[in-house]
């Protein structure tokens, strides 16, 4: 999952990452509209 540097310390962003999921931010300071999501 892709997610913006300010939500990367969540509770939601935090509960995927405990599931498993791989998570990284944008490592920028603007906000981005894109979500993406890889269903292998």
């Amino acid at each position: 999952m892709v997610t913006d540097t300010d939500y990367v310390n969540e509770e939601a962003t935090k509960k995927v990452k405990e599931a498993g999921i791989p998570v990284v931010d944008d490592n920028r300071s603007g906000l981005m509209h894109n979500k993406f999501i890889n269903n292998r």
